[in-house]
């Protein structure tokens, strides 16, 4: 956000995931890291914290596009 204006700054960005790896998403300074585990190595869920999430591998398609939301696409 640009503080001056309090505007939200507009910016696209869109990222190709060939496979599972980790990625630097430099638009909005993030790490992504995609890791391949089996279910019986899960952590806890309850533990596992805010910033982390998880997918059915099977159910995923690769490549995956990794991109920010556009205007007009939110529709509550």
């Amino acid at each position: 956000m640009d503080i001056k204006s309090g505007q939200a700054e507009m910016f696209t960005f869109e990222y190709i995931i060939a496979k599972p790896e980790s990625l630097f998403i430099k638009e909005i300074s993030a790490h992504i890291n995609f890791t391949e585990m089996d279910i019986e190595n899960l952590p806890d869920l309850c533990h596992a914290g805010q910033t982390t999430g998880f997918f059915d591998r099977d159910a995923l398609s690769f490549p995956l596009v990794l991109r920010n939301f556009r205007k007009g696409e939110f529709r509550p």
